[in-house]
């Protein structure tokens, strides 16, 4: 049966990113203030290991250990002090973000449903991307695929805009793994 962890693998492979190499800062611990089974199986899958995948801006970064996923919770549910801030709802952590905007996890009954944010919107309007860890891994395998591999890289028009074939593509394969409501997102974390 695949699992997240193997999605992950796959991707790592696509990037040529090995385990030991991966911007590792520390390994999961027991005492981590993310015990949650959901939160141990997203440790699990990333290997201890942050993630950078190449995006369209900037890189999209994903907190692979507790370290990471402690101060990556810094000005969206905590500030630097480690006080909650008030805006932030209790049952999401931030997983990852790509240019400041957070990929967020909202931990329900041993479910881990995986939405996105724009940051500077006065409030926060997360929207879902996917219900489960593994299914935005696939997500994300499908975009390293396209993005990496068929096109290395080179996505962007003269105009630096992202090229619509591209997009097409991107949106159609997705949308195979995502409902329409979560590929409109997911295409949004590209092209927003």
């Amino acid at each position: 049966m695949r699992n997240a962890h193997d999605v992950f693998n796959e991707i790592r492979q696509i990037l040529g990113t090995d385990v030991g190499s991966a911007h590792q800062t520390a390994t999961p611990t027991a005492s981590a203030p993310f015990s949650d089974h959901e939160m141990a199986d997203w440790l699990s899958a990333l290997q201890g290991n942050d993630l950078l995948i190449p995006w369209t801006a900037e890189a999209l970064r994903l907190y692979g250990n507790v370290t990471s996923l402690e101060k990556g919770q810094i000005g969206y549910s905590a500030d630097t002090a480690g006080n909650p801030l008030p805006d932030w709802p209790g049952d999401w952590i931030v997983l990852g973000e790509i240019s400041n905007d957070p990929i967020i996890g909202r931990i329900e009954q041993n479910h881990c449903a995986i939405l996105f944010a724009r940051h500077g919107a006065g409030s926060w309007q997360a929207n879902p991307v996917s219900n489960d860890i593994l299914t935005f891994a696939e997500a994300l395998l499908i975009w390293c695929d396209l993005f990496v591999r068929r096109y290395a890289m080179n996505v962007y028009d003269d105009t630096l805009a992202v090229q619509p074939a591209f997009l097409a593509e991107l949106r159609q394969r997705v949308g195979k793994t995502l409902s329409n409501a979560e590929t409109d997102v997911f295409m949004n974390m590209v092209d927003g």
